[in-house]
């Protein structure tokens, strides 16, 4: 999946239809899926923007007063970015630039 850019077309995904709730749910269950203990994907994935594109996910889908909060969004982006960063400095390191650590 890595080889045939299906981690950057997903990344992709998730980065150009934030509004989306569908697109959400199904793009974050496939970077799960795609980097769950696939060393290769999760590097693979942060090169291609996944960590800030869902940090900006979980920012935009959090309870204001504009936006309902979704919590199946919020629980998948959140179990998505935890595959990415567990035991990977250079995710964690994104993650902590793109705001996802206060």
């Amino acid at each position: 999946a890595g080889e045939a850019g299906v981690v950057e077309a997903v990344v992709a995904a998730v980065s150009g239809h934030v509004e989306s709730l569908d697109v959400q749910r199904q793009a974050h269950r496939l970077v799960f899926s795609l980097t769950n203990e696939v060393v290769e994907n999760v590097i693979r994935a942060g090169n291609a923007g996944a960590v800030e594109a869902i940090v900006a996910v979980i920012c935009r889908h959090a309870c204001t007063p504009q936006t309902p909060r979704n919590i199946k969004v919020q629980e998948l982006a959140c179990s998505t970015l935890n595959t990415l960063v567990l035991r990977n400095p250079h995710n964690q390191t994104r993650a902590g630039t793109a705001g996802a650590v206060g």
